[in-house]
């Protein structure tokens, strides 16, 4: 297994999006940034992660217009957090 920090892998610059920003901003965002995730954010903590799929999920299968409907419905909570020294084979480890 690499022993490769994980900041070898890892984007270097950080984009990240308020916990209360409607799943429309976040679409735009994303498509602005050409990425499909991005870090949600309470203030200074992170609080989850949310991606196309979940935004397009929640759009789907909610009576409320999407303006209305807030990332924090959408995103996994508590996500996988690691120092960007930490050896690849250890983040691995931890995932599986």
């Amino acid at each position: 297994m690499d022993n490769k920090p994980i900041a070898a892998f890892m984007t270097s610059t950080a984009f990240q999006i308020a916990h209360d920003t409607s799943v429309v901003d976040a679409h735009h965002r994303m498509q602005e940034l050409g990425v499909r995730h991005l870090p949600v954010m309470k203030g200074s903590k992170l609080v989850g992660i949310v991606s196309e799929r979940d935004l397009a999920t929640l759009v789907a299968i909610s009576d409320a217009h999407p303006s209305t409907l807030n990332v924090d419905h959408a995103m996994t909570e508590d996500p996988y957090i690691a120092s960007s020294s930490t050896p690849v084979a250890e983040v691995v480890e931890d995932l599986v």
